[in-house]
């Protein structure tokens, strides 16, 4: 099926326009966004960033979540992970901003190496990871990984493999090979409602599956 009114991407993989729950993912970067013309444009949810290492958090949280649940759509909230920051502090901060919103989705540990320091050691890097998810799961929160292939090759692969993974796989077709649940499939997408370039995501399942994945994120705070 062709890609929907008002929402068209450059670089997208060939089999991104078969899936039927699509998405965006936005930032400060991305502006004032009206997110009534997001929704029109048939784009079903956003995953917003709140935070990034162990005390900065986006300007247009507030903002951008206020807009997106007003318009409607499922919200879900993502924290970059700083290799050379503290887990529990990055953790702390990152239920600081998501505090009192209640997000569609899991939370969102955004795991890249582009923007963090490089040569840090891997194993540096997975016993920070794994103090930020252990607090935030004692917090009741369920998590989600983003990465791209490299990513998880050095980080994900057989160590988080029970994580709902949201892969990053940029101008080709779907990436089967991958147990994915969400595939950012292009950062060039052009979206009515919103200046500029926008990324591009798509949700693995039917609609039914994305009711059931939405439906609970919480749990009971340990």
């Amino acid at each position: 099926m062709p890609l929907i009114a008002g929402c068209r991407s450059e670089v997208a993989g060939p089999q991104a326009d078969t899936y039927a729950v699509r998405g965006i993912d936005v930032s400060a970067h991305n502006g004032d966004i009206d997110f009534e013309a997001v929704r029109d444009a048939g784009i079903d949810f956003v995953i917003i960033k709140a935070s990034e290492g162990t005390d900065w958090q986006d300007r247009a949280l507030t903002r951008n979540y206020a807009r997106a649940r007003r318009a409607g759509l499922k919200v879900g909230l993502y924290h970059f992970f700083r290799f050379d920051s503290p887990g529990d502090l990055q953790a702390l901060n990152f239920a600081d901003a998501a505090a009192d919103r209640r997000p569609d989705m899991p939370l969102v540990i955004d795991l890249e190496e582009f923007g963090n320091p490089r040569f840090t050691p891997t194993r540096h890097v997975l016993d920070r990871l794994d103090t930020c998810l252990t607090i935030l799961r004692r917090r009741g929160y369920d998590v989600m990984i983003y990465t791209n292939k490299r990513g998880y090759q050095r980080f994900v692969d057989r160590r988080y493999d029970s994580i709902p993974l949201w892969l990053c796989s940029l101008g080709e077709g779907s990436p089967d090979s991958f147990d994915w649940v969400m595939w950012q499939h292009s950062h060039r997408g052009h979206v009515d409602g919103i200046r500029g370039d926008v990324d591009l995501n798509v949700f693995g399942g039917d609609s039914a599956q994305w009711a059931a994945f939405t439906s609970r994120r919480f749990r009971d705070i340990q």
